[in-house]
């Protein structure tokens, strides 16, 4: 299915699930980027831990010196630990940090590229309740959702 994404290019194209990465790809990645799927992960860390295990397998593919990057849904740090799960959308960016760097990789930057100011959420808020996946209009006037974008890096 990957191959198809090629187009008419000759580069190799594949796709692997976590927990699914064949040997073969360890210590060959450059770059591994993760955009609006932290939540995901961590939403399940405390029952299944999904998020530790897929750093885990993001730490063995990635070359020495390999970046991670991170572009996630920023939960405000003033809302709830339990709110900023990710069920709702939205994690902690300390959160983030804290899981990433408990992984074993270091942490180089935060931009602000992302950055929303005027996505304010509630404890009863949503992400989807934003464009792009809100369709109706209502919150156009907030935009996108404000959104940390973090890099990481595979120690030497």
């Amino acid at each position: 299915m990957a191959e198809d994404w090629r187009g008419g290019s000759k580069a190799a194209i594949s796709a692997h699930l976590f927990g699914d990465f064949p040997a073969a790809m360890d210590n060959t990645v450059d770059v591994f980027l993760m955009v609006r799927a932290t939540h995901h992960l961590n939403k399940h860390e405390e029952t299944g831990g999904t998020l530790s295990a897929a750093l885990a397998d993001i730490m063995r593919v990635l070359k020495p010196g390999g970046t991670l990057g991170i572009v996630q849904h920023r939960a405000p740090a003033t809302n709830s630990d339990d709110w900023a799960k990710g069920f709702k959308g939205y994690v902690k960016q300390d959160a983030v940090i804290k899981a990433v760097t408990d992984a074993g990789f270091e942490f180089v930057k935060v931009s602000e590229v992302n950055a929303n100011p005027k996505d304010q959420p509630t404890e009863n808020d949503f992400v989807w309740r934003l464009p792009p996946s809100n369709k109706d209009g209502s919150n156009d006037h907030i935009g996108e959702s404000d959104r940390m974008t973090l890099k990481f890096r595979k120690p030497e």
